[in-house]
């Protein structure tokens, strides 16, 4: 039996705000929406106590402090006996500090081609850390406390993107994801003492490695970062010296604004545990963060530019190519660096405009499908072109969302795969692939021999529908998720083989 499923759990984040928006207990709406340009230290014990106290007939109840396209940072309080059912998250890694109580946690995880539980109760000082196609369920037992938890998300939890999955606990879908993580603080303090060294610092394999540890017991530095730092004390009590003297105890939470350096000490007796957490750290290129796209849609140009380090002369496939330029995620590698390769399209009507515009180009007019099988059924688009699809629903739909027209002629297209036409044109590598067809991404990838012809990245519209299909083609296929580019691309997912994929600890 299903109990208790409170809508708003962990959707920190109604929308993917582009600029940050720390938001402090108590704060106008005027001031939620000002970046602060000094420290900001917040009790997280105190607050608890006036939400609970507030909202002590309510299910549970969250309060964000930050919210921006790279992350979200909130309290949530779980209330009594409140359960939430087993749930997963398509993007977002979410990793959830215990501020107080001893909520009872079971994680599903992936144990040699199955699905594995792992149910434990987590006191104060435990972070709990949940991949994306993870499993986990929340269950406060106590009647008479609420429990209090830190929320750390990267890409935020995106309403209605990304909200919760609720799952059954044999979904195969949780085959998909990756071993969940907890880290025990009180431990990480032990390790600091037998260590004998001032601090200890350590990357956490969880949030695509924006999450670190950092034990303290004598003077140690924070390093500057280019975005927010947000500094949470698992226990212990110590200072916090930037902009004056902080300080430091058990459940506060302090806000370092960008570019800012601190020094940190504890207590002779009492050493810090401290969880920092940088949403912006993501590892890309200036690139992505301060040049302009010139031609691709979203930012995806800028994305494959990064990855590539606008490495020159590589060959791509661009399969869903449509116009010669407007929108194209290929017109820049081929205009700026020098790229050729093929560009696919079940519309004719684009050819002559390759033929004209891109000489290193090669455009083919076929229906990209999972086997030739002759003509394939294929829906024009007629108001904007570049929706057209071989799901009569999906250009009609597209059409009328962004064009209000949702006119269609139906068309009889010859059909091929991805691996016969790279035969036919005898091309035997490929460095990317981009791919784009309104909601037929999964049988195109189910005729292309990506073992094969292994193409360095891929560039893959992930309409909700699809996403769990992608996803476990490439994951099968030996490829990983690029996560950082999540917050700079909402349409595509972008995927590079897993050995390859530059995965940081």
């Amino acid at each position: 039996m299903r109990l208790t499923v409170p809508n708003r759990w962990f959707v920190l984040v109604v929308g993917c705000a582009l600029s940050a928006i720390p938001i402090a207990p108590g704060s106008s709406a005027q001031e939620q929406n000002r970046e602060p340009t000094t420290v900001d230290i917040i009790d997280l014990g105190a607050h608890a106590e006036r939400l609970t106290r507030s909202y002590a007939d309510a299910p549970d109840h969250e309060h964000p402090y930050y919210q921006s396209r790279f992350g979200s940072v909130g309290l949530h309080v779980l209330s009594y006996r409140q359960i939430l059912p087993l749930h997963m998250h398509r993007m977002a890694h979410v990793a959830v500090a215990v501020v107080s109580g001893e909520p009872e946690i079971v994680q599903l995880h992936v144990t040699e081609d199955a699905v594995g539980p792992r149910s434990t109760l987590f006191g104060p000082g435990s972070l709990v850390y949940s991949p994306p196609y993870s499993g986990h369920r929340w269950t406060n037992p106590s009647s008479t406390a609420m429990h209090v938890l830190l929320v750390f998300a990267s890409p935020p939890l995106m309403a209605p993107l990304d909200t919760n999955v609720y799952v059954d606990d044999d979904d195969d879908r949780l085959l998909l994801g990756g071993e969940p993580l907890v880290v025990d603080t009180k431990r990480e303090l032990r390790s600091l003492l037998e260590s004998g060294r001032p601090a200890r610092q350590r990357r956490l394999p969880a949030l695509s490695g924006k999450l670190t540890s950092l034990s303290v017991s004598a003077t140690t530095t924070i390093d500057p970062s280019p975005g927010p730092t947000f500094v949470y004390a698992a226990g212990g009590q110590g200072r916090l010296r930037c902009a004056g003297t902080h300080r430091l105890q058990s459940q506060t939470l302090a806000f370092l604004p960008r570019n800012t350096a601190c020094e940190v000490d504890s207590e002779p007796a009492t050493p810090l545990a401290l969880i920092l957490f940088r949403p912006e750290d993501d590892g890309v290129s200036d690139i992505l963060r301060t040049e302009t796209k010139l031609y691709s849609q979203a930012d995806e140009e800028l994305v494959i530019r990064d990855f590539f380090r606008d490495r020159r002369d590589g060959v791509f496939l661009d399969v869903g190519a449509a116009h010669y330029r407007r929108n194209s995620t290929t017109f820049y590698l081929e205009e700026r660096l020098g790229w050729s390769g093929v560009a696919v399209d079940a519309l004719g009507e684009f050819g002559p405009d390759y033929l004209e515009h891109r000489k290193k180009t090669r455009f083919v007019n076929y229906l990209i499908t999972d086997k030739a099988a002759g003509n394939q059924r294929f829906y024009r688009a007629d108001g904007y072109l570049e929706v057209s699809s071989v799901s009569r629903k999906a250009a009609e739909d597209q059409a009328l969302l962004y064009r209000g027209n949702d006119a269609i002629t139906e068309l009889e297209i010859p059909s091929i795969t991805l691996t016969a036409l790279l035969d036919r044109l005898e091309i035997a590598e490929i460095d990317f692939l981009s791919m784009d067809i309104e909601e037929h991404e999964p049988a195109a990838l189910a005729g292309f021999d990506i073992d094969r012809f292994r193409p360095e990245l891929v560039c893959i519209e992930a309409h909700a529908l699809v996403q769990d299909a992608i996803f476990k083609y490439f994951t099968e296929h030996g490829y990983r998720r690029l996560d950082r580019y999540v917050s700079y691309d909402r349409f595509n997912w972008y995927f590079a083989p897993a050995d390859t994929a530059g995965r940081r600890p």
